[in-house]
């Protein structure tokens, strides 16, 4: 009996489970806080990467404001034959990624270079035409002309092309070139009494050669050159008018933009003898003559 007792007494009851040692609360605090720090701080690759993308879109807007201020005038592009063929690919080459704005505004610059160039050097008393808005249509049926042009008040021009461009075996030349010649017709003058349509034809055909899209340059005779004009400007053929205002403006210089200047107050039959400081009819034979010894 003692010995049961005794037995008994000296078992220890059972021990509960020793429990996880806790860091104090600070030391959980900064260990959270450390983990958030480290899921939250980007990678040093992904820092270059927003700093990069960062600069990348400033410059794109700065670019673009620059391209905004510097076209001085409204553009809009229309297309009315949408659902053509001709539409749709006109939407596709030329709407979709703005071609046709950076058409418009390349040939723009070189056009004004041209005729107003030295306004910005204030050495002119030139003064520039007032263009506020351009609109760029893809007309819905053909034209009798690659790309007219047709004042809409309020200095707003509406360059009408016509759909077969877009049928071109070169379409983005025969485009930029219609461009040229649209956009040459609208800086040009033609106020007042208008201009012989023969000379602004000329006009724009030089312009055009000057830009590259002539069909010849100023080398060599002109095919259909008719001496039965009374006048070199007069001619009905825009080539020839073209080369006898270049063989002007090499005698004079600056007398396309003495002419243009001149066209804005109107025409008279003394026009093209004021601007060159000469009378035409002299240029007008000897080009003639040598018109025809080539």
């Amino acid at each position: 009996m003692n010995s049961a007792s005794s037995n008994l007494s000296c078992r220890q009851p059972p021990q509960p489970a020793p429990l996880p040692i806790l860091p104090p609360p600070t030391t959980r605090l900064l260990t959270m806080l450390k983990t958030t720090k480290d899921i939250s701080a980007p990678s040093p690759d992904s820092s270059i990467i927003y700093r990069l993308l960062s600069v990348f879109f400033i410059g794109l807007l700065s670019v673009w404001a620059n391209l905004e201020a510097s076209k001085g005038f409204e553009l809009t592009v229309t297309n009315d034959a949408t659902n053509s063929p001709a539409g749709k690919r006109f939407t596709q080459m030329y709407v979709s990624d703005d071609r046709a704005t950076r058409e418009v505004l390349r040939a723009s610059s070189f056009i004004e270079t041209l005729l107003y160039d030295n306004i910005r050097g204030n050495q002119t008393t030139m003064t520039k035409k007032l263009v506020k808005h351009v609109v760029v249509r893809l007309a819905r049926r053909n034209l009798r002309r690659k790309v007219t042009v047709k004042a809409a008040g309020d200095h707003k021009f509406v360059m009408n092309l016509c759909p077969s461009l877009m049928e071109a075996k070169d379409v983005k030349y025969n485009m930029a070139s219609a461009i040229h010649r649209g956009m040459a017709r609208i800086w040009l003058y033609d106020g007042g009494s208008k201009p012989p349509l023969a000379l602004l034809d000329g006009m724009v055909e030089y312009i055009s050669i000057l830009a590259g899209f002539g069909d010849t340059d100023y080398d060599g005779s002109v095919q259909g050159f008719q001496e039965s004009a009374p006048n070199c400007w007069e001619d009905k053929t825009p080539k020839a008018v073209a080369h006898f205002l270049n063989y002007c403006e090499r005698e004079s210089g600056g007398f396309i933009r003495r002419l243009n200047e001149a066209m804005k107050e109107g025409w008279r039959d003394w026009t093209v003898d004021e601007a060159l400081g000469m009378p035409a009819q002299h240029l007008c034979k000897s080009f003639r003559r040598g018109q025809a010894a080539v």
